[in-house]
């Protein structure tokens, strides 16, 4: 095993980019206090929308946007057509919106570029959440990947039929892959590895919550003494 400076992180996280999560959050401390070289993946479509929001905060600190946010719906309409006016001064982040929103094999394409700028001597591991595990695992297919760590892979989409698009490729995987999933989860729970076909590189874990991994920090300390004995690293207990 290489020296852990050589470690990289990538975090590919879901695709709704107004959620966070603590728990996953603190996991990536975790990995900073501990060297590793760390770093989020931004989509075109991430900057493009922070673009829009920095517009939005320009807004906000203007004198007229705190007298109409006395009025719910006009100020909602007034924010609607920013975010319209915004897309239409920039066609080509309207282009990618348009055509190419949460396509996770675009996505994908972007990781595989990005893993392909790294240092051929790094040890990198994506840690993916949500449907950054469908990228994540997508990309790995054609990009150099050690590690593959997902928390909720997305099997299924609670309110849609099977799409293969999802999981065909999970039997073509090589990559030493954990993926971490939630007992109560929508997203897919039981009889994973009875209902889809995964590759021998793919293990399992089961944790007692749901697709928004609501774990306390004892039972993060917990999921990363796993992650570390997966990317075999010294396991010890954190204070």
């Amino acid at each position: 095993m290489k020296s852990s400076s050589l470690h990289h992180i990538v975090m590919v996280g879901r695709q709704n980019l107004d959620k966070s999560n603590h728990p996953i959050d603190l996991i990536t401390q975790y990995l900073t206090k501990d060297a590793f070289s760390f770093q989020w993946f931004l989509s075109k479509e991430h900057t493009f929308v922070e673009a829009r929001n920095r517009w939005l905060q320009k807004f906000d600190r203007m004198h007229i946007a705190q007298i109409i946010r006395n009025w719910k719906l006009l100020n909602r309409i007034v924010i609607q057509l920013i975010k319209k006016t915004y897309w239409l001064m920039h066609p080509s982040a309207l282009l990618y919106v348009l055509f190419y929103r949460q396509n996770n094999r675009v996505m994908a394409n972007e990781i595989a570029c990005l893993l392909k700028a790294m240092p051929a001597d790094e040890v990198v591991t994506l840690l993916c959440y949500s449907a950054g595990g469908i990228q994540g695992s997508l990309a790995s297919l054609e990009s150099k990947v050690d590690h593959l760590i997902c928390f909720g892979y997305p099997f299924q989409h609670p309110d849609k039929p099977p799409e293969a698009e999802r999981t065909e490729h999970l039997a073509k995987l090589k990559t030493p892959t954990l993926i971490f999933q939630g007992t109560q989860d929508p997203y897919g729970h039981k009889d994973l590895e009875h209902t889809y076909q995964l590759s021998s590189s793919i293990h399992v874990e089961l944790l007692d919550t749901d697709h928004e991994y609501r774990l306390s920090d004892t039972d993060c300390d917990r999921v990363y003494q796993q992650i570390k004995q997966f990317l075999q690293l010294p396991s010890e207990e954190k204070a």
